[in-house]
């Protein structure tokens, strides 16, 4: 399994304000465990449940740290949001949304942000993950 991702800012009109680009991110070792409870067929485990960012550690604005797939949740988290079937999508072979399942998934999250502080982190949670901060368990 591997993870890419990219932030993008938008003004509340809509404009970009700024966009990361793809790159790669850190699926970590507890996400084996949801792949097996949901393979098991385990009515205790669901899928990708909520999206949390964190501001972690200001350090990481000069160096970030190396990966961690040992992680089990954020640093710091700040926030979370559900995460409804509607906001992920298949993606085919072709880079395009697909009806038919595929190996490839797209999450998407928007969160509406009135704090003067810095998100360096961020997570997907599924398991028995609920709105409650570092709950559930991290896949990336």
């Amino acid at each position: 399994m591997r993870g890419i991702y990219r932030d993008m800012v938008r003004s509340l009109g809509g404009r970009i304000l700024s966009d990361s680009g793809w790159r790669g991110n850190t699926i970590v070792d507890s996400a084996w465990l949801l792949v097996a409870g949901l393979m098991k067929n385990d009515p205790s485990v669901r899928g990708i449940l909520f999206w949390a960012v964190g501001d972690g550690l200001a350090e990481w604005d000069v160096a970030l740290p190396p990966a961690d797939t040992a992680g089990t949740r954020l640093v710091h988290e700040v926030d979370r949001t559900s995460i409804a079937s509607e906001a992920m999508t298949y993606v085919g072979g072709d880079g395009r949304p697909s009806a038919e399942p595929s190996y490839c998934i797209e999450v998407t999250a928007a969160f509406t942000w009135n704090h003067d502080r810095s998100l360096r982190e961020f997570g997907l949670f599924g398991g028995d993950a609920t709105a409650a901060r570092d709950t559930g368990t991290l896949i990336n």
